[in-house]
């Protein structure tokens, strides 16, 4: 099948943007399937872009070359290397105008002709002036070329020492913010086990009697179950006034851990109000003492956490309840 002729003008709109998204595509295709489209398609871009680097481009057409076809770097390099060709080829036919003039006012008057033999055509026959302009242009194209990607090897060298002190930077300052949340940690672990210490103390204080007046602590027992998803209303303990510690017994599913720590916490702010000594599980069951003089009529929770042999904390379950103070 014979295939149709692609109208110059076509081919135009197609270099600078102006076709529809279908005709787009379809000269895309030719572009690739069909060498003698693309050499077509090549020759019209030269002339454009020659045509820009003469100034003879106008109007509409001027304003979709400088704005699709120029933005495209690859594309602006082309037009840099003919603006400079033609530049050069401007002043070649100028030196060579002038040279033209030069020799024929300098001409004598006509003389007998002599007759001489022909010679063949040779590339050293033409004008000196002329070649030499060529031999500048191919010299300063490979010029422009060499400059363009010694710079752009520069930038990419620059570009690089920049990221890599920037990551340099940044790796330093993770490795300080790391530290200073380690020692915050270790401060507040610390803190926290010694005001866990001194309350426990101060129970112990509490309950210890003169001589003369000696009397038995007063405890209140309670059990606590775990909590689990979509359990319902939180147990209650009741703690009558006078009432030295609160002793609970929680039932617990964690099982493989050597030792057990309890917080307890506040339950609005999240607060640790008062932090157990290592515990031993006896099977399922632990037992604790809560000093009674920290309840007061509020929602709290005991978290519970096993303690690993190397000495790792993990949490394994929550004891929320109410308090009812008398």
């Amino acid at each position: 099948m014979q295939k149709q002729p692609i109208d110059e003008r076509l081919m135009t709109d197609y270099l600078l943007g102006s076709l529809s998204e279908t005709d787009t595509e379809r000269l895309d295709k030719m572009s690739l399937t069909d060498g003698e489209f693309a050499d077509l398609l090549l020759v019209i871009e030269d002339d454009l872009v020659d045509s820009y680097a003469r100034g003879e481009l106008s109007g509409d057409l001027l304003n979709r070359f400088t704005s699709h076809y120029l933005a495209s770097p690859r594309n602006r390099e082309k037009v840099k290397v003919a603006a400079t060709l033609q530049l050069f080829a401007d002043k070649a036919a100028t030196a060579s105008a002038m040279d033209s003039a030069a020799i024929t006012r300098a001409s004598p008057a006509p003389a007998k002709t002599v007759l001489r033999k022909p010679s063949r055509p040779s590339f050293f026959a033409m004008p000196r002036l002329a070649l030499q302009w060529g031999f500048a242009v191919a010299a300063l194209v490979f010029l422009v070329a060499g400059g363009y990607l010694a710079y752009e090897n520069l930038r990419l060298r620059q570009q690089m020492a920049q990221t890599q002190a920037e990551r340099t930077a940044l790796e330093q300052r993770e490795q300080e913010l790391q530290r200073q949340i380690d020692a915050q940690r270790l401060a507040d672990a610390e803190t926290e086990q010694e005001l866990a210490q001194v309350r426990e103390r101060l129970a112990q204080l509490e309950q210890q009697q003169p001589s003369d007046q000696p009397r038995e602590p007063r405890t209140v027992a309670f059990n606590l179950s775990p909590q689990t998803r979509g359990a319902g209303q939180v147990p209650a303990i009741t703690v009558p006034a006078g009432i030295d510690s609160v002793a609970l017994k929680l039932e617990t599913e964690a099982t493989g851990f050597p030792r057990y720590q309890l917080a307890l916490k506040d339950s609005a702010s999240g607060q640790i109000i008062w932090r157990s000594a290592r515990l031993r599980a006896n099977g399922a069951v632990l037992r604790v003492n809560v000093p009674a003089r920290l309840l007061k009529s509020q929602n709290y929770v005991l978290e519970l956490s096993g303690i690993s042999a190397a000495g790792d904390a993990e949490k394994v379950a929550n004891y929320p309840f109410r308090v009812i103070s008398h």
